[in-house]
């Protein structure tokens, strides 16, 4: 394989990877979601987590940059076993375990394993250094918008600090959302990718040429 032909397809594969980057970056970034409602707080509002258990708290408005009461809560712990427990919730949200990838919608809702519905006392097992996704849906008797739900996720790590919220974001439009990474994320993961090729042929040419 000549080396014009080699440069050639890379080039190729660079234009093709940036417009995938592109793609999925517009798409994250649409008008009708937003990042900047749900927050992860270790003092839990209304009832203490169960004895010698940490509490997290994950609280999510309907509307961009909200603050104050009007918003949903979703209490967590986790016991000496690392599994991960809701032990209290308000009404107006479902919570569900979802993946990177995934779409989080009315059609897809009813897929995914439950973590909270009006009780409902899902868990998932956790492991030292795991992130995990949830998915959760704003019900449209809870919140102040046309009458519809809306959809949404939250990227959560677990190490031995604890809980740590990575990332989130809630569609306001309720046609549903897809799990991604963080736009910042992207642009890294297309950096290396475009990066590393150029390292071994700039090794072969300083050879060459030696």
């Amino acid at each position: 394989m000549s080396s014009d032909f080699r440069v050639r397809g890379l080039i190729v594969g660079v234009c093709v990877l940036s417009a995938l980057i592109s793609f999925s970056i517009s798409a994250t970034c649409s008008a009708d979601v937003f990042s900047s409602s749900v927050s992860l707080s270790t003092d839990p509002i209304l009832r203490p987590p169960p004895s010698g258990q940490p509490g997290y708290e994950i609280q999510t408005w309907s509307e961009p940059n909200e603050t104050g009461a009007s918003h949903c809560y979703l209490d967590l712990t986790i016991n000496s076993n690392l599994v991960l427990s809701v032990y209290d919730a308000n009404i107006g949200q479902i919570w569900y375990v979802v993946t990177n990838g995934a779409m989080v919608s009315s059609a897809t809702q009813s897929s995914f394993p439950l973590l909270e519905k009006w009780g409902y006392p899902g868990q998932m097992q956790l492991s030292p250094g795991q992130d995990f996704y949830l998915g959760l849906c704003l019900l449209e008797n809870w919140i102040d918008d046309p009458p519809y739900n809306e959809y949404g996720w939250v990227h959560l790590q677990y190490t031995a600090s604890g809980l740590s919220l990575l990332g989130n974001e809630i569609d306001d439009s309720g046609a549903g959302v897809i799990v991604v990474p963080e736009p910042s994320a992207l642009c890294l993961a297309a950096l290396a990718v475009m990066v590393l090729p150029l390292g071994p042929r700039s090794s072969r040419k300083r050879q060459r040429w030696q």
